[in-house]
């Protein structure tokens, strides 16, 4: 799984919980990924069975999407493993963490000037 479809499916999940129906666009908005990337991740995740695309009955041009079986337990099982790892790297940080927020600032400033 890449990172994109992670943040795909870990956003899913949580739009899945707190709203009836989810669509393309929800996702999009929700990770500020493009409506085509989104499309694209989704093809992805659907070949892979952990998502569903159908068609909404209310707008036949929105693909609600929904996590399958496989989808919910790969959401499940990934979290708590990408959570460590995030702890594990950023906290080796401790009190230095703005520091470091302001190195990356500093570079991705720099970047955008090339």
């Amino acid at each position: 799984m890449t990172h994109p479809q992670f943040i795909v499916l870990t956003s899913l999940s949580f739009l899945i919980n707190n709203q009836e129906k989810v669509n393309q666009v929800d996702i999009a908005n929700a990770t500020n990924i493009d409506v085509m990337t989104i499309s694209t991740i989704v093809k992805n995740l659907e070949k892979k069975g952990f998502v569903t695309r159908n068609i909404s009955h209310t707008d036949t041009r929105a693909k609600l999407i929904t996590l399958t079986d496989n989808g919910h337990f790969l959401v499940e099982k990934s979290v708590p493993i990408v959570e460590n790892i995030d702890k594990e790297f950023f906290g080796s940080l401790n009190y230095q963490t703005s520091t470091f927020n302001n190195l990356l600032l500093d570079l991705i400033k720099r970047s955008s000037l090339q």
